[in-house]
């Protein structure tokens, strides 16, 4: 095995179970907590300094060697260091000045090579021992590159014989990101933002063609770009001090995997004690400019893309709220036939919600029987009734629509599901078009597989009110019984159709 430099690894999160109480720690007691802390590993830790500054170095070389060795891999990874100080008393702060980040790694069979760096690596933040939290916590590179080299199917003379080569490369152009939380009484309030310049990844493969004169190589790639991605994320009102016996639990459970033994048990205790865990969880992202290309079919490409998610804790009147939207959407040529290009969808969006159902009793039952497989199988039906007290969970679409060359549509309505059998049992909703014969227009022209959705649209335009405008409205009523009804005309049952 051969290893050149240091191996050093920043990890933020263990900073926040490493610090000794008390304002007497000194860098061995600092560097004996994240020993102990990171357990196999924990010889990578090297403190140094004195008084109120020290310099923390995660070094992989000795835990990493012999394991490296036994893969039969040569490992580089370059230094990268910490700078912590205790402002005052329990509080401290970390800085990583901006430094380059390398680690590279080979096969000694030489079947695969892997490389990744990240340049003007900085982050910084603020740790308070008597919380138990970080604050102001930020991390930001200007690129990072990542390509990995797999060969494979070799002959025994790989010179004459290279087999199939893939390479898969990746970059990010810059990545800004932060940290903040507040703790009020016993609940934290946590919010952040990362945000990734362009993006971009690509997979290559090299494939040797035999033929009777000589030997030609195939290449063939596909890529992903992005121009740019942001995310925003907040988490309110965490149950904080239940949340800390976890991460404890969490840290003596990690030595081996399971829930098992007395351990175990208590880890099981507090994470009930910690429900509803939070209040409110909200992730949003949005990105810019997106672009696949997949060999020999074309380019897939969007100007817009967003998505978000909102949901409340396990509390009794559980909710979630997803949005997912996409606009400027191009297909490849290749996979489209003319009528389907003329109705192909270029925009759309659809806001889902999913409510009615008691998020408490679900984890404090799954948690109940987390230790008993078995019971919790026995116990499934009592499960699923104290988790849907109405017996059927409630989807909502507010709205759903989508936008083509010449026509749009949209959906707004609820449904209520049954737990059991996954089927609708009632629920009402408002679809709305314009653009219909545009549409029929293109299915006309289309093969006669598609025949039946052709008639099938034909007959909804039948049953649709026209408004003013030109635009179609269907009026959707599922009853109790099953019973469809379509601007008051009954269709019967759709589990009959």
């Amino acid at each position: 095995m051969e290893i050149k430099g240091s191996a050093c690894v920043a990890v933020t999160l263990a900073l926040a179970l490493m610090l000794p109480s008390g304002a007497s720690a000194d860098a061995s007691q600092i560097q004996s907590h994240l020993r102990t802390l990171l357990g196999p590993v924990g010889s990578a830790i090297d403190v140094t300094g004195a008084g109120k500054e020290y310099l923390v170095t995660i070094d992989a070389e000795l835990p990493l060697g012999s394991w490296i060795d036994t893969l039969g891999h040569t490992l580089a990874i370059t230094p990268y260091n910490i700078k912590l100080e205790e402002v005052s008393t329990g509080r401290w702060s970390f800085e990583g000045e901006p430094q380059e980040f390398r680690m590279t790694s080979a096969s000694q069979y030489g079947n695969m090579e892997f490389r990744f760096s990240i340049y003007d690596l900085k982050f910084s933040g603020n740790f308070d021992e008597a919380t138990m939290l970080f604050s102001d916590v930020r991390l930001e590179f200007s690129s990072m590159t990542r390509k990995t080299v797999i060969r494979y199917d070799q002959g025994l003379n790989s010179a004459n014989d290279p087999g199939v080569k893939v390479v898969i490369s990746e970059s990010t152009m810059g990545f800004d990101g932060w940290i903040d939380t507040e703790l009020n009484g016993n609940a934290l309030d946590l919010i952040g933002q990362a945000k990734f310049g362009q993006v971009h990844k690509s997979i290559s493969e090299e494939r040797p063609i035999n033929l009777e004169i000589t030997s030609l190589t195939r290449t063939t790639e596909s890529s992903l770009g992005v121009e740019a991605l942001k995310i925003d994320f907040s988490l309110a009102g965490v149950v904080w001090d239940a949340i800390r016996e976890l991460m404890n639990d969490a840290a003596g459970l990690a030595i081996y995997p399971g829930l098992e033994g007395a351990d175990g048990a208590k880890f099981i205790q507090n994470a009930q004690r910690a429900i509803p865990f939070f209040d409110q969880i909200s992730v949003r992202a949005e990105l810019e400019n997106a672009k696949i290309s997949v060999a020999q079919v074309g380019e897939y490409h969007v100007d817009g893309l967003e998505l978000s998610v909102d949901s409340r804790g396990a509390t009794a009147d559980g909710m979630v709220v997803a949005s997912l939207g996409v606009a400027g959407l191009s297909l490849p040529k290749k996979i489209l036939a003319d009528w389907q290009a003329a109705i192909a969808p270029r925009s759309g969006k659809v806001t889902f919600s999913f409510s009615d159902f008691n998020a408490d009793k679900f984890a404090n039952m799954w948690l109940l029987y987390a230790l008993d497989s078995w019971t919790m199988r026995q116990a499934r039906q009592t499960w699923m009734e104290a988790s849907f007290p109405k017996g059927a969970f409630k989807l909502s679409v507010h709205p759903a629509w989508i936008s083509g060359e010449g026509y749009d549509l949209m959906l707004d309505g609820d449904i209520y599901v049954d737990a059991k059998t996954g089927e609708p049992a009632e629920g009402q909703a408002t679809a709305r078009m314009t653009g219909l014969d545009n549409v029929l227009n293109a299915l006309r022209s289309a093969p006669p597989e598609m025949s039946d959705l052709l008639m099938a649209l034909m007959m909804a335009r039948g049953f649709s009110k026209w408004e003013a405008d030109g635009g179609l409205v269907w009026n959707l009523k599922l009853s109790e019984d099953g019973d469809l009804s379509v601007n008051g005309a009954s269709v019967g049952s759709p589990r009959k159709w």
